[in-house]
C-alpha cells in the first residue's frame, strides 16, 4: 500500500494517529490561535508600530514558526508570537517607561543574540538545568512586575 506523503514525512501510524486525526487537530489549533493575528497588531500598534506591517509579519513568522517546528523536530506544535510579551513591550516598555519602539526591538534583538549565544557557547552552568531554573524564575518575575507597573 502507498503511504501519503504526511505518513512518510511525520510516521504519523506510528505514532498512534492517523491522518485524518491530524488534519482535525491542525484545523482546530489554527482556530484556537488566528486571534493572534487579529489582536498582534492592534497591541503592537499602540506602540507606534504600522499595524498592516505587524499583520504580515505575524502570520509570516507563526506560519513559518510553525513549519519548521513540523519538519525539524517532528513535533505537531503550532507557533506564533506570545501576546503576553507583546503586552508587555508595547504597555510597559514603550508606554509607560517612555522608550521608542525601534529601540525595544533592538534590546530584543540583542537579547536573542545573547541567548543563542549562551547556548552554542559550552557553559557548565548549563549542567542539570541550572540555565532553565533561572528562566522559569526569571519568567515568573517578569510577569509579577508586569502586574505591578500595570496598578501604578
Amino acid at each position: 500500500m502507498q503511504q501519503s506523503l504526511l505518513e512518510r514525512l511525520f510516521s504519523i501510524k506510528e505514532k498512534g494517529s492517523t491522518t485524518k486525526t491530524e488534519i482535525i487537530a491542525g484545523i482546530t489549533t489554527f482556530f484556537t490561535m488566528v486571534y493572534i493575528v487579529f489582536v498582534n497588531p492592534s497591541v503592537l500598534g499602540d506602540a507606534g508600530m504600522d499595524k498592516q506591517v505587524v499583520f504580515v509579519t505575524t502570520c509570516l513568522i507563526a506560519a513559518l514558526g510553525t513549519i519548521a517546528m513540523g519538519l525539524f523536530s517532528n513535533l505537531p506544535i503550532a507557533l506564533a508570537p506570545a501576546m503576553g510579551l507583546n503586552a508587555f513591550f508595547a504597555y510597559v516598555v514603550v508606554g509607560k517607561l517612555g522608550y521608542s519602539w525601534e529601540v525595544g526591538m533592538g534590546t530584543i534583538f540583542w537579547g536573542s543574540i545573547g541567548f543563542i549565544c549562551s547556548h552554542l557557547i559550552p557553559n557548565p552552568l548549563l549542567v542539570n538545568g541550572f540555565h532553565s531554573a533561572f528562566i522559569a524564575r526569571g519568567n515568573w518575575c517578569r510577569y509579577r512586575l508586569f502586574y505591578c507597573v500595570n496598578w501604578l
